[in-house]
């Protein structure tokens, strides 16, 4: 039976992932209508950076929700 390496992993620079810029993506939310803090940009520029899902918590109906669309609306990716 052949074995695979699991963890051969190219590591040509086409293949890491490519930072998105803070300040980008808040210019980007505000443009559809929706102001983010620096430290919420923050964490959501490392998501779209990495290509990770980030957990949103707080009480009910202070814009979790929102922050999910705007950044939906904004099209946010991290180009290979």
């Amino acid at each position: 039976m052949r074995r695979r390496n699991l963890l051969a992993v190219s590591r040509t620079a086409s293949a890491m992932p490519q930072p998105v810029d803070v300040d980008d993506l808040r210019q980007g939310l505000l443009g559809v209508g929706y102001v983010a803090d620096a430290g919420l940009a923050t964490a959501l520029a490392c998501g779209v950076s990495l290509g990770r899902a980030i957990l949103l918590e707080g009480d009910a109906g202070v814009g979790k929700t929102d922050a999910a669309r705007a950044l939906a609306r904004t099209g946010a990716r991290s180009e290979p």
